[in-house]
């Protein structure tokens, strides 16, 4: 008897020690990728297709619409917008343009303690005679991970605002990463020079496979979109493990395609089905809108890296859908500024879209776009990882810990009774 009680001890007593290096392995952080990646919605053209037309009105306090030296002009106006934010931080992003002589600005408002920071646009334009003009300010930005993506436009005009020159631009990255401290962010950083001028940017990561179909390791590279006009242009990076902010490689143009309008901004974006979506917000008229298209990227054969599929397959328009924006004087448009973002509401990733008062006046006024289902007011905010809540898993993963123990003990007990031991 003494025996089988001391199997049963030594039984219970291994099947603890297992259970505690599980619960102690499962508490360790999980390796994370240090490539940078986005959230992905169950269906992109659902995700569109939910969301309220009419736009949420959010006025932002920020203290920077008192300054006297911000760009307040004609031709001066807001650009984009990007929302940086986790579980004890959150900044508004403004990319701010400036036409008369100086540099375009980057604006970062902390939503909750209303302080900022503020970034001179890199400048490469200068002024060619005693009356000309010359900009160098950025055009719409897109967050990916904790790197934004900045295309800045520059140009020397005369005094008719027309390029002497031509346009040209310049792609810059900006790391984020110190915010998260509260401190300023990192510089910027050149990705790539463009020969033109872009009126929008997309940035997203994408398996390496769908560009060079001999890829196996399922590396990934990041894929970046350019507007000029009508024109949308394809590049991506190398196969890359790192962050885009640490990419150093000028990336390669993949293919060239026409849009069907001209529009302020765009965004790319993905879905759990892993289709690519790009989206274009404009303002038309008097209205604001939204084109939704489908991004196919198939390999067709040729070359090292073959060629994407043919225009007319490439781009297929899903949606084309009026939206209604408010607030402000003159008026919250995707003329001025728009973003987007996808975030854990409720336990479901959401797709957000924002549009912006004209100028930075404090406080600032932005409308954003979401689901019914996500309800009235402002958009909660980002939950504590520690909380278990909707983003965390923290109380998930101690159940599964808590399961995994049970089970072990029974395994090991039930085939200690099998054997006659107790």
């Amino acid at each position: 008897m003494r025996s089988n009680q001391s199997f049963f001890c030594r039984t219970v007593g291994i099947a603890a020690l297992c259970s505690a290096l599980l619960v102690f392995a499962l508490a360790l952080p999980a390796p994370v990728s240090a490539f940078e990646s986005a959230p992905r919605v169950r269906n992109g053209r659902d995700a569109v297709k939910d969301l309220n037309v009419y736009g949420h009105k959010e006025s932002i306090a920020n203290n920077i619409g008192k300054i006297s030296d911000i760009p307040k002009s004609a031709y001066s106006h807001l650009q984009g917008y990007a929302r940086y934010q986790g579980s004890n931080y959150n900044y508004h992003i403004f990319p701010q343009s400036d036409v008369y002589g100086n540099q375009g600005w980057l604006y970062f408002v902390s939503h909750n303690t209303n302080s900022h920071f503020a970034l001179r646009i890199p400048k490469s334009a200068t002024k060619g005679r005693k009356n000309d003009w010359y900009y160098n300010h950025p055009t719409g930005v897109q967050l990916i991970g904790d790197t934004l993506l900045v295309p800045v436009q520059t140009a020397d005009v005369n005094w008719l605002h027309v390029p002497r020159f031509g346009d040209e631009a310049k792609v810059f990255l900006v790391d984020l990463t110190p915010l998260k401290q509260g401190n300023p962010p990192g510089d910027f950083k050149e990705l790539m020079y463009l020969g033109y001028g872009p009126s929008a940017s997309g940035v997203i990561n994408i398996p390496r496979s769908l560009i060079n179909p001999t890829e196996t390791n399922r590396r990934r590279c990041y894929l970046i979109a350019t507007v000029e006009g009508t024109t949308l242009r394809l590049y991506n990076t190398d196969a890359t493990d790192g962050r885009l902010w640490e990419y150093s490689a000028t990336p390669s143009l993949r293919r060239t395609y026409t849009l069907q309008k001209k529009y302020q901004n765009i965004a790319l974006f993905a879905d759990e089905r892993g289709i690519l979506y790009l989206i274009g917000m404009l303002r038309e008229g008097s209205s604001d809108k939204i084109h939704l298209y489908q991004l196919t990227t198939g390999y067709s054969g040729g070359g090292e890296y073959g060629m994407w599929v043919s225009n007319d397959r490439a781009l297929t328009t899903l949606e084309d859908i009026h939206v209604y924006t408010t607030g402000g004087v003159p008026g919250v448009r995707w003329e001025w500024g728009g973003g987007i973002e996808i975030r854990d509401i409720k336990g479901r990733d959401e797709l957000i879209l924002y549009a912006t008062h004209k100028e930075m006046h404090d406080p600032v006024v932005i409308n954003y776009f979401v689901a019914d289902r996500v309800g009235d007011g402002v958009i909660p905010q980002p939950e504590d990882p520690g909380s278990g809540g909707s983003g965390s898993g923290g109380c998930r993963t101690n159940a599964f810990a808590f399961s995994t123990f049970l089970a072990a003990l029974l395994f090991l007990s039930v085939r200690a009774a099998r054997k006659g031991k107790i």
